[in-house]
């Protein structure tokens, strides 16, 4: 009995899983903070850029949000660096569950279509170069994650060759959490963005985001912090010039994998074992308040 009642709410988890209604993207209130990260020994951070809409327009008879991006350098060790505040592009859902977006004195194209299923290759996503041939993801699977207090359709890729990434997505509103946008809008071209975090002015349910327009330019980042090794197997060490309070691990979404608080020590140890292979974020509570936030990759 146990067995058949385990089956029926795996089927019935499958079926809204599914069917659940399109989420569309709230332009008006979503803020999503992403970065590209620059591999150093500690992987030094290059850049974090906040993307949200501010106002909108009128094109082809179509209303379009108006998406800008604010970027700030943020080395491990100095000061903050900025850009001002740039357009990026104009945006705007359509009746056929799709992103679509325009750039400046060009036409209207597809940037997410959302109408897929399992074995579909995702638009204006890549990880690069395999052999020479652009390593385009296809939908591994689909399940949903809850966001905002909302359930998101999330359809998870693997790469051409059939090796799964646990951690590459995209989600229904939100976008794909490996090349956000679809363009490298916060870097040099040909490099890829990558989803940090997601919030909603407004709303206390949504993840709490460093925002980036909160930080100004020369203020001193965190002191020297060492995290290692990484890429990471099953055991990563962490070592600080001064006392940390907590520590945290993250999914490239926001979600909360570990959490230790009230450690007020210098050097800590974390067991990953228990994580998948893939991308994660570290954030770092020092005794000074600050926050350092790293790429932490498990292999």
């Amino acid at each position: 009995m146990r067995k058949i009642i385990l089956i029926l709410l795996t089927l019935l988890f499958c079926y809204f899983a599914n069917a659940q209604e399109y989420t569309p993207f709230d332009f008006e209130k979503g803020i999503w903070i992403s970065g590209y990260f620059y591999e150093t020994p500690d992987l030094t951070y290059r850049r974090y850029g906040q993307l949200f809409c501010k106002g909108d327009t009128v094109i082809n008879s179509f209303k379009y949000y108006k998406l800008y991006t604010y970027s700030i350098y943020l080395p491990s060790v100095g000061r903050a660096d900025t850009m001002p505040l740039q357009f990026s592009k104009y945006v705007r859902n359509n009746d056929k569950k799709q992103l679509v977006y325009l750039y400046d004195n060009s036409n209207e194209e597809v940037l997410y279509d959302f109408n897929l299923k399992i074995g579909d290759t995702i638009l204006n996503a890549t990880y690069g170069k395999i052999d020479g041939r652009l390593n385009i993801p296809i939908v591994k699977n689909i399940d949903s994650v809850m966001i905002c207090g909302i359930y998101h359709k999330r359809y998870r890729t693997q790469y051409y060759n059939g090796t799964y990434n646990d951690t590459s997505s995209l989600i229904e509103g939100i976008g794909m959490n490996m090349t956000l946008f679809g363009a490298p809008d916060l870097i040099d071209a040909g490099e890829q963005t990558y989803l940090c975090c997601y919030t909603e002015r407004g709303d206390n349910i949504c993840s709490k985001c460093d925002l980036l327009l909160s930080i100004k330019k020369g203020e001193p980042i965190s002191e020297d912090v060492k995290i290692f090794p990484n890429p990471v197997s099953s055991e990563l060490s962490i070592r600080s010039s001064i006392p940390i309070n907590d520590v945290s691990i993250f999914s490239l979404i926001g979600q909360t994998l570990f959490k230790n608080t009230g450690l007020n020590s210098q050097i800590i140890t974390i067991n990953t074992e228990n994580l998948n292979k893939g991308i994660y974020l570290i954030k770092l509570r020092l005794s000074n308040s600050e926050y350092k936030t790293k790429i932490l990759i498990k292999i």
